[in-house]
């Protein structure tokens, strides 16, 4: 028995009388075969199968929706547990809608293969669905049916490389800007496996260039399209994409242009030599040691006009919360934040004094992601370490001699301290002896030194309780907060009035008196959120409780990444060691973070800087 439904039968046919139809559009094996057959076999099959008539063949019915439901039934019935009488629920349609039905069908059941929906959508273009009707039917976007048609101008045995995941959908579009089949499949299969298949490469074959360098590059950035120009340097345009797809005709010329440009103002720090590269290499980095300069006290004047400066800086951030993302008014805030990072910036590296380090020592200077020049001062090559003897001193794992302002978010420096104190307190409340050292090591610093002058500060003595900001920053849910605001809670339940409190102290243990000291010692722990004032020595901290910060808090796109503008986000990845491809400044704020967020997962060791205290 049947029943008309639309233009279409719902009916149940035997298992026998179906086959696999050429229009089930799914090309690619479809998993878990055995868990459906599993599922199948215990629940029965809970939705019906789309067929058509048979044209030819011994069955009389073809699949066109369905495909993983039907191998799963003769999936059980090759291991003897249904035989060919299984009834089969179906949905019979007509062959001009199958197509149509097998590609709604699996788009809404599970991801296809872009091959698969090219390949399902020029058969219903060839049947006279207009673009339109295509996305109106399936339940795409327009510019999603033209997307996948365009992959028609691929030869066919290169749709089948993607198919089989030797050919990334990119590398493929790639391609289909050569008309000639010839000639795309000559440079895929003629090009080694490995990085000279990568899309760049695939570019520069493709414009017959050695390098492609575009007009949103950052040397383009660094030396200035003018100059450039005016140095007798020619744009090739793109009439479609003329600003990220025109590219410089002279690669050479720019590069030489950069070095000559980096290397004038590395010469003008008066370095005894220097090092230019045009893109930063960490590596090399570590083969320095790098020395601190010291920092001269601010007069009075220089203080009230960085106080001027820090108040604009947090109203700009403050604004940056009021506007909409990618405006015309984010873009003045940013532009404004940007100049007055770079004054400060600059102030500030007049107030650092290197001494007789200039004599020997050198600048290494490179081109960051947002086309600004970068210099790691302060570096010392091996065969010149002994000349300076021990008045140098090692600095952290990122390799910059001095922290300069790099423009994040004061807002976002205070969070990142915040996560920093609350691990590092965290920790001397679980080692109570470092606790009560600090303690003593302070007093001892005040009765025989001169604490004043020292560069090894710790404690403010008068417990003054500076990380009681922690609350403010939302760091709850953090391990090392959640472990302290509980151990408070504890602590404070069992303390007596105030007219008690020392006959209550005198009768703790050694160790509860150990304990108790130890976390209101952390307390006085000095946060200086915004590394304003080197001398407290978070590293030391660190090294001496052995402290693993990344066990406690990890960069996400919500706590980091959001948080920065969209240059300092691909930053962060390039310093992480993340491949940033694909990723670039047009995208919009919250997709790029996004993906940030889930790229530095495969780096679950890298910290920003402010928590890398090593």
């Amino acid at each position: 028995m049947s029943i008309q439904s639309n233009n279409a039968q719902r009916s149940v046919l035997p298992l026998g009388d179906l086959a696999l139809s050429d229009s089930n559009v799914r090309k690619v094996s479809p998993r878990l075969i055995e868990s459906l057959a599993a599922s199948i076999l215990a629940s029965g099959l809970l939705q019906n199968l789309v067929v058509i008539p048979a044209k030819e063949g011994q069955a009389k019915y073809e699949v066109s929706a369905g495909k993983r439901r039907y191998l799963a039934l003769m999936h059980l019935y090759a291991a003897g547990d249904i035989t060919l009488d299984y009834a089969v629920p179906v949905l019979i349609d007509t062959s001009e809608n199958a197509t149509v039905s097998s590609l709604v069908e699996n788009f809404h059941k599970e991801d296809m293969h872009p091959i698969d929906e090219y390949r399902a959508f020029s058969t219903m273009s060839a049947e006279g669905l207009s673009v339109d009707e295509i996305a109106l039917t399936v339940g795409v976007t327009n510019q999603s049916v033209i997307k996948r048609l365009a992959l028609g101008d691929a030869a066919p045995e290169l749709h089948e490389e993607c198919l089989q995941g030797r050919m990334s959908l990119e590398q493929l579009k790639i391609l289909c800007q050569l008309e000639s089949h010839e000639k795309q499949k000559s440079i895929w299969f003629n090009t080694p496996e490995g990085w000279h298949r990568s899309p760049q490469h695939l570019r520069s074959q493709i414009r017959g260039e050695v390098a492609v360098v575009t007009l949103s590059h950052k040397l383009v950035k660094f030396v200035g399209l003018d100059a450039y120009k005016e140095n007798g340097g020619s744009v090739s345009y793109d009439l479609f994409e003329p600003d990220s797809e025109s590219v410089v005709s002279d690669a050479d010329l720019l590069n030489t242009l950069a070095v000559s440009k980096l290397s004038a103002l590395a010469d003008g720090l008066g370095w005894a030599w220097t090092e230019i590269a045009l893109d930063r290499d960490w590596q090399t980095l570590q083969g320095f040691r790098h020395v601190h300069s010291s920092k001269r006290a601010l007069t009075e004047p220089e203080t009230a006009m960085v106080e001027l400066w820090e108040n604009r800086q947090s109203e700009l951030e403050d604004l940056f919360q009021t506007v909409e993302a990618d405006s015309d008014e984010e873009a003045a805030l940013s532009a404004e934040l940007d100049e007055l990072n770079a004054v400060m910036a600059a102030f500030d590296g007049q107030l650092h004094e290197w001494g007789k380090v200039k004599e020997i020592g050198g600048v290494y200077a490179y081109v960051d992601t947002d086309g600004k020049a970068g210099f790691s001062e302060g570096l010392i090559r091996k065969q010149d370490a002994a000349k300076l003897g021990g008045s140098t001193e090692e600095n952290g794992e990122n390799g910059e001699a001095v922290k300069k302002d790099n423009g994040i978010p004061t807002s976002l420096k205070e969070y990142l301290a915040s996560v920093r104190a609350s691990v590092v307190q965290a920790e001397i409340v679980k080692n109570p002896r470092i606790g009560v050292v600090l303690l003593c090591h302070q007093l001892v610093m005040n009765t025989f030194f001169k604490p004043w002058q020292s560069q090894y500060k710790y404690l403010d003595v008068s417990l003054a309780k500076h990380t009681d900001t922690l609350g403010k920053h939302g760091l709850e849910e953090m391990a090392s907060s959640a472990y302290l605001l509980a151990l408070h809670e504890k602590l404070q339940g069992g303390l007596p009035s105030e007219d008690e409190l020392l006959s209550f102290l005198l009768e703790l243990s050694s160790d509860d008196i150990q304990g108790l000291t130890a976390y209101c010692v952390s307390y006085a722990l000095r946060l200086h959120l915004v590394g304003k004032e080197p001398e407290c020595r978070y590293a030391d901290l660190v090294n001496l409780l052995g402290v693993d910060v990344a066990s406690y808090w990890k960069p996400t796109a919500e706590n980091y990444f959001m948080r920065l503008k969209k240059s300092q986000i691909i930053q962060s990845l390039v310093d992480a060691g993340v491949d940033v491809d694909g990723l670039n400044e047009n995208m919009k704020k919250g997709e790029l973070a996004a993906k940030a967020g889930d790229l530095i997962q495969s780096c679950p060791d890298w910290l920003p800087e402010g928590l890398c205290m090593v």
